[in-house]
């Protein structure tokens, strides 16, 4: 729910922010999920405000990067802290959830051996990266947006698909 009750409670001013929708549809998505999201309405069966609020956020960083999202399934999980991956065919999405402005991300262990090319979904610009056979591929990279966003998106091409065994 976008706050505490699954429907309208004058008490509960609890609501989820943009920010906290968008990092529980990444890890619903990435742990091969879906999100069912409940908005209580007042009795005059209005959205209140506040929520009207976070589901744009939610909805204006969806525009940008939603092909991360619709259609894409889980990949493999990545151990390092607010960080997730998805995936479409040979395209996967890391998210790095908080990734602020200026910090570095260094990550040795995805496991990505035919990633042709990397890029910031955001703004294409491409990312670097180095392939080791020891620890697979080496992502080293510095966050240069000067705006937060509750999830920044790196793709890679060409990526070897998840194989699941049911």
């Amino acid at each position: 729910t976008t706050n505490d009750n699954w429907g309208y409670n004058a008490m509960d001013k609890r609501f989820k922010t943009g920010r906290e929708i968008v990092h529980t549809l990444v890890e619903a998505v990435a742990g091969g999920g879906n999100l069912l999201l409940n908005v209580g309405p007042l009795p005059s069966g209005k959205i209140d405000s506040i929520s009207t609020e976070s589901l744009n956020e939610a909805g204006a960083w969806l525009k940008v990067n939603g092909e991360s999202i619709y259609g894409a399934g889980p990949f493999r999980p990545v151990y390092y802290d607010n960080t997730f991956t998805t995936a479409r065919g040979d395209t996967v999405y890391l998210h790095l959830l908080d990734w602020k402005p200026g910090a570095t991300c260094d990550l040795w262990q995805l496991s990505l051996a035919n990633a042709k090319r990397a890029y910031f979904l955001e703004t294409k610009e491409p990312v670097k990266f180095t392939r080791s056979h020891v620890f697979g591929l080496r992502l080293s990279v510095r966050n240069t947006s000067s705006a937060f966003s509750p999830d920044t998106v790196i793709v890679f091409e060409g990526a070897e698909p998840l194989k699941l065994n049911f």
